[in-house]
């Protein structure tokens, strides 16, 4: 559970840089294009990526939670694999984000 709220963390954080990126220019209405695929901005790829770890984290925990009550059909395996590809879904994100706020920080400290 606290994954979770650390992801809704880091996603409100990403909330509240988006004006900031309008200001700047327009960051957040850059896309990228893929040859011929719809343009997605880097904002709801993030965001899309942050949900996607923070379902993942749920059903891992709902899995242990099945497992720890007994429910036949759940085997331990399943379940740390599940534990660790969300721990490593959480940490990748938490990299992301480290280089971002590194990345800002270094725009915000350049001479005008």
């Amino acid at each position: 559970m606290a994954n979770g709220a650390k992801a809704g963390a880091v996603s409100s954080q990403l909330g509240n840089m988006q004006p900031m990126g309008v200001q700047a220019g327009g960051l957040s209405s850059m896309s990228l294009q893929s040859t011929g695929a719809e343009k997605t901005s880097f904002a709801s790829q993030l965001d899309a990526a942050i949900k996607s770890i923070s379902a993942t984290q749920q059903a891992a925990n709902i899995q242990a939670e099945q497992f720890i009550m007994g429910k036949p059909g759940v085997s331990l395996n399943d379940v740390m694999i599940d534990m660790q590809k969300a721990s490593i879904g959480f940490q990748s994100a938490i990299q992301v984000r480290n280089k971002l706020v590194q990345a800002y920080q270094t725009i915000a400290s350049m001479p005008i």
